[in-house]
């Protein structure tokens, strides 16, 4: 995206990392309760279709936009289908069993993984063997977005007996964030997703700003970005593996530090000056957060059922009783606040360059595994007696 921004329309790094890439953080603060509304309130559906149809935008911006201002629309739009990504995890739950929430979403994150991972191997080749314009690949994503866009009216409504108020919607996330257990992972994670935008998003910026300054010849980010990526849908697959699994159940806080400390590493890597170390740290983070995220999505299913009662013994679970939809939109509600806080800070004000931003980051997730790994053993020592 950034080299699309520099060469096909000519802007600078510094218009791309401090003016367009940084809005997509703010708009998506707002699409997240937005999204989240829809769902609980009108229908998972069109929640769906409707950020189809901002990733459509997104990409019919990139094409046809000439100013600043219409990519900077375009990463609201491309706001608006993230937050939809958000909720879709919420939207599984409504209609699987219990027991089938850990590898549904498994298979859900390898199968947007794998997307992801076909298109940065065909990019790669239309541009370094066949010398295709980025221009032509936009175009070939356009097509892909729209076919998804269509494909989005034929998903299957959540039914609801009765629509929920929204006190009982508030009640219902606030009983599952009472529990001491799931709280300080939802503060991990919350800690960990902050950063997983600005690294990804940020990426093809720092491969681009490490590519110039180093006078490197070739691009093959895409193979970097597809290898992480694969990674990424492989550990999600793992993450559905029974001893894994049971990792994850048994010793939830000891898994997700571990996890943590080692996503802090690879950022760290990331932020060395060389492309080699780059490309390592990025595939590695993305294999890690992957199975991190994987598995707490899987916990918020189980917690978010276990509060509601919502039948595991039934074909279908598709009541919405489980507002799974409000327990997401709350999680990245406090995820969006401190990643909005983050963009605000290092790029807004202090302007950091993406290198400097990584070493920061990585700072950051250290002192907070250190807290969290003190706060851990409090519960724990507490539980005890």
């Amino acid at each position: 995206m950034a080299q699309y921004l520099r060469q096909v329309k000519g802007f600078s790094q510094g218009d791309i990392v401090h003016y367009i890439f940084p809005i997509a953080a703010y708009a998506q603060f707002v699409f997240v309760i937005l999204q989240g509304y829809i769902c609980e309130f009108l229908g998972y559906k069109y929640a769906i279709i409707m950020g189809a149809a901002g990733r459509l935008c997104t990409r019919l911006c990139m094409l046809y936009g000439t100013e600043i201002w219409h990519f900077q629309l375009s990463e609201i739009c491309y706001s608006m289908g993230s937050a939809m990504l958000i909720v879709f995890g919420g939207y599984i739950f409504n209609l699987v069993t219990k027991e089938n929430y850990q590898r549904i979403i498994a298979l859900q994150q390898m199968a947007t993984l794998g997307g992801h991972v076909s298109a940065g191997y065909v990019g790669d080749i239309l541009i370094n063997v066949f010398n295709c314009d980025l221009i032509v690949l936009m175009y070939i994503s356009a097509i892909s977005v729209t076919s998804g866009f269509l494909l989005s009216f034929s998903f299957p409504e959540v039914s609801y007996t009765k629509t929920p108020s929204l006190v009982k919607v508030f009640r219902s996330v606030k009983r599952v964030y009472s529990n001491p257990v799931f709280l300080l992972m939802l503060m991990l994670w919350c800690v960990l997703t902050s950063v997983h935008s600005l690294v990804w998003g940020y990426e093809t910026s720092l491969y681009d700003y490490l590519k110039v300054e180093q006078h490197y010849v070739g691009d093959y980010n895409g193979v970097v970005a597809s290898s992480g990526v694969l990674l990424g849908a492989l550990c999600a697959m793992l993450s559905n593996n029974p001893w894994v699994l049971a990792q994850h159940m048994t010793y939830p806080h000891r898994s997700m530090l571990l996890e943590g400390a080692a996503i802090g590493v690879c950022i760290f890597l990331m932020g060395q000056p060389y492309i080699a170390t780059l490309s390592i740290g990025f595939i590695l983070y993305f294999g890690t957060y992957t199975i991190m995220n994987t598995s707490f999505i899987g916990h918020c299913g189980r917690f978010g059922a276990s509060i509601e009662d919502v039948p595991s013994t039934a074909p279908k679970a598709s009541n919405g009783g489980g507002h799974f939809a409000a327990l997401f939109t709350a999680n990245f509600l406090l995820s969006q606040s401190l990643q909005t806080i983050l963009t605000w800070l290092i790029y807004s004000q202090l302007k950091l360059d993406v290198r400097q931003a990584c070493l920061c980051m990585s700072v950051y997730i250290g002192v907070s595994i250190a807290l969290a790994a003190g706060a851990a053993t409090i519960i724990y020592a507490t539980r005890r007696r």
